[in-house]
C-alpha cells in the first residue's frame, strides 16, 4: 500500500513538473540562451583545460568539443542551436524525452565521460594519438550546459524533483549577461594561474 501510495505521488509530480515546463517554455522561462551556452562552453571548457598542460592542438580540440556538448543536451527542444544544427538526431532525442529529461541528468554526464573515455583510449591505442581526454571534455561540455540552466527558476532534474539555483528567468537579460562575464572571468582567472611565468 505505501509503496503504491509513493509511486502515485511520484507519478502526479512528474505531471505536474512536465505542465509546469511546458509553461515555462512558452513563456520564455526554460533554459538560458542558446549564445549563452556556447560562450560557457568556451570560457568554463578553457578554463578547466588550463591545468591539464594540452598542446594548441590538442587545446583547441578540448575547447570545441565542451562547446559542442554545452550545447548538445538542448537536443530536446526544436527550438535550439543544436536542434537547427542537428534537426533529425534532435527529432530521435525528442522521441524519447521532453525538454530537460534524461539529457540534463547528472547521470548522461557519467554516461558521456564514460563512452568518451573508452573511445579515447581506443584512438590512442590504434593511433598512438593521446586521445585520453575526448571523455573528459564531453562530460565538462554537458556539465556546463546543466549549471547554466539550473541558474533558470526552472532548474534541471534531480531525483523526484528539480534543483534551482536562482529565480530568474531564462531570458532575463541580467542572467545571461552575469553567466558570460562570469564564466569569462573564471577562464581568464585559470589560465592566469597556470600560465608559465618569465
Amino acid at each position: 500500500m505505501g509503496s503504491t501510495l509513493r509511486a502515485d505521488r511520484r507519478r502526479v509530480r512528474g505531471h505536474v513538473l512536465r505542465d509546469h515546463l511546458r509553461h515555462l517554455e512558452r513563456t520564455g522561462g526554460v533554459g538560458v540562451r542558446g549564445a549563452t551556452h556556447a560562450v560557457m562552453g568556451i570560457t568554463l571548457g578553457a578554463a578547466a583545460a588550463a591545468p591539464l598542460g594540452l598542446p594548441g592542438p590538442h587545446l583547441a580540440a578540448w575547447t570545441a568539443t565542451t562547446t559542442v556538448f554545452a550545447l548538445a543536451p538542448d537536443l530536446d527542444t526544436r527550438r535550439s542551436i543544436a536542434s537547427r544544427h542537428a534537426p533529425v538526431l534532435s527529432w530521435a532525442v525528442r522521441r524519447t524525452t521532453g525538454h530537460r529529461g534524461w539529457t540534463h541528468r547528472a547521470s548522461t554526464v557519467a554516461v558521456l565521460l564514460t563512452i568518451g573515455t573508452l573511445m579515447g583510449v581506443a584512438i590512442w591505442t590504434y593511433t598512438g594519438e593521446p586521445a585520453w581526454w575526448i571523455g573528459a571534455a564531453s562530460a565538462t561540455g554537458a556539465a556546463i550546459h546543466i549549471l547554466g540552466d539550473a541558474l533558470t527558476r526552472a532548474g534541471v532534474p534531480w531525483r523526484d524533483g528539480r534543483i534551482t539555483l536562482t529565480p530568474l528567468r531564462a531570458d532575463s537579460d541580467a542572467l545571461n549577461v552575469a553567466a558570460v562575464v562570469v564564466s569569462t572571468l573564471i577562464c581568464a582567472a585559470a589560465w592566469r594561474t597556470h600560465l608559465p611565468t618569465t
